[in-house]
């Protein structure tokens, strides 16, 4: 586990790969920490794994919606990784808005239009309802060689405003990496990177990260 960082982790029904969730205290309004997360001149810095990222399409009547192209760096003897995933960020208010929340969960928030919701899945199932698919498949040949496609069910951060100077942040990350990556230790990786991403989500957010600062780990089991 990472210092300041509160993480958890569950097995998944569906797949042979854990659901994990971290959580911290940001000292920054969560407006501030949402147009920094939406950013995306700002993620290479929180996932230095990243070594391309590029923003596919935008959809200028969806609020802060947009298809994007990642490509993670290759950690020997596994390939490199790419995702295509489409993007989107608002309110607890704006979901509530669209039917796209219950009252229940809405009313859990005592600022449900301070409190931003961003939401990252991979793009395929979402491709022809949102008119999309071409852009996709001319994706199909990998970026470099030996590339694999894989698939995140879903990661998801809420920024929950607090009070004018701080909000509460958390991760929720669930991702199939495909290939021949054993999940025992694949869970043990992301056990371990998850919280640290979080952690850098949150300097970033507060001005006190450059692409040097170091993340200093107090534990690296389950």
């Amino acid at each position: 586990w990472v210092e300041g960082v509160d993480s958890f982790w569950s097995e998944s029904d569906t797949s042979e790969w854990n659901v994990f969730m971290s959580t911290v205290l940001c000292e920054s309004n969560s407006k501030r920490i949402e147009e920094s997360l939406i950013d995306s001149a700002n993620q290479s810095r929180y996932e230095p794994m990243i070594k391309v990222m590029d923003t596919l399409f935008s959809f200028e009547d969806m609020h802060n919606t947009s298809l994007r192209y990642m490509l993670y760096h290759r950690v020997w003897p596994a390939h490199s990784r790419e995702f295509v995933i489409m993007t989107s960020c608002m309110s607890i208010q704006d979901l509530y808005d669209r039917s796209w929340i219950s009252e229940e969960h809405f009313s859990s928030y005592a600022h449900p239009s301070k409190t931003y919701v961003t939401v990252n899945a991979s793009a395929d199932e979402f491709a022809d309802i949102l008119g999309v698919s071409g852009v996709i498949a001319d994706l199909n040949r990998p970026y470099e060689s030996q590339c694999l496609r894989a698939h995140l069910y879903m990661s998801c951060t809420v920024v929950e405003y607090l009070d004018e100077t701080s909000s509460k942040m958390s991760l929720l990350v669930h991702t199939d990496p495909k290939g021949d990556m054993i999940p025992s230790v694949m869970n043990t990786m992301l056990g371990v990177s998850i919280p640290n991403i979080v952690l850098k989500m949150k300097l970033t957010s507060e001005g006190d990260i450059d692409d040097s600062t170091p993340v200093r780990h107090v534990a690296t089991s389950f």
